[in-house]
């Protein structure tokens, strides 16, 4: 066993290229996944990826390795006579190897840069090499969640290129980046905009609101400022569907002209908050503000069991929002 893996590490090592490998960096929030194509007749045997940020970072957790890549060639350096082939050591971030010589990078959060060193040993002694193209290689969350620029290279300390095939380093398209961070929102000040079929208030721009009621997601719903307060349809195939109808008129009833603070509750971290369909406030400062009063039964009314197309002409889809159900 110790053999193989001495093997694989010698290839990290070699070089002329033989093959093309493309890989693929995406991140969803602190997400990160990295993904590869390569060419048919030279697949990938190990890679050796260096990770780095243009901001202080660090690996909180690896969440998923492609299973062909069952080898982690600097755990197994670090302790050869115990290694066995598929053994993370309870732990996937073990797969992260230091950025300025051999071994795994510091115990817990690894901090960037750090380096991906993955091996693919075939234990039934068929020499197969990892898959052509995985959409997955590896996935990791990251800690920082303030936006920044991810970049993926060639770590030349165990590789030239990157990657490795049966014959020697494979020409890669390394260095890629990505853009990491906090999920984008589903409103922004340029969307959130009452459009121009609102029943009331049009061309209001509710982002601030969106913002003081604690970013409700109804609000992102694209035919929420008309009455629809999840975004999803109710009805049959043999009547026809509907956006607006009983959910939201209880919604409005449960919610009617309850006070904000701090004359009463408020509707923030409530669902009922979906029913502010004009997305103001309505009162004054001697009986208090409310969300949810006439003005939004007015908009539900008008949109009251509107059938979707192809039983009726159906709701707008215009609201600022990109959510759908």
């Amino acid at each position: 066993m110790r053999k193989a893996v001495c093997l694989i590490a010698v290839l990290v090592i070699t070089a002329p290229a033989l093959a093309d490998v493309n890989f693929e960096v995406s991140a969803s929030g602190t997400q990160v996944t990295i993904g590869y194509t390569s060419d048919p007749g030279d697949q990938v045997r190990g890679v050796a990826l260096l990770v780095t940020c243009s901001l202080g970072n660090r690996v909180n957790s690896v969440d998923s390795i492609h299973t062909a890549f069952n080898t982690f060639i600097d755990y197994a350096y670090d302790d050869p006579c115990a290694y066995t082939v598929g053994d993370d050591g309870g732990d996937l971030r073990n797969c992260l190897a230091r950025h300025d010589g051999p071994g795994v990078d510091t115990v817990g959060p690894a901090v960037l840069p750090t380096v991906i060193s993955l091996g693919v040993l075939d234990e039934s002694g068929n020499q197969a090499p990892g898959p052509q193209t995985t959409d997955n290689l590896i996935t990791f969350t990251l800690d920082n969640t303030t936006a920044n620029t991810l970049t993926i290279s060639a770590d030349t300390l165990r590789s030239e290129t990157g990657a490795v095939g049966t014959n020697g380093d494979l020409d890669t398209n390394l260095p890629i980046w990505c853009e990491e961070g906090p999920p984008p929102k589903c409103l922004t000040p340029e969307t959130a905009v009452n459009p121009p079929t609102h029943l009331t208030d049009p061309g209001f721009n509710y982002y601030d609101e969106w913002v003081a009621m604690g970013e409700p997601t109804c609000w992102c719903y694209a035919t929420q400022c008309h009455g629809d307060a999840d975004g999803s349809q109710s009805g049959n195939s043999k009547t026809g569907y509907y956006r607006v109808g009983p959910d939201e008129l209880n919604l409005i009833i449960n919610g009617w002209k309850v006070l904000e603070p701090t004359r009463g509750p408020g509707l923030i971290g409530s669902n009922l908050i979906c029913a502010d369909f004009d997305h103001q406030e309505a009162g004054n400062s001697k009986t208090g503000y409310y969300r949810i009063g006439p003005d939004d039964l007015t908009i539900l009314l008008a949109n009251w069991m509107m059938y979707e197309p192809t039983k009726g002409p159906g709701v707008p889809q215009d609201c600022g929002g990109t959510l759908l159900n």
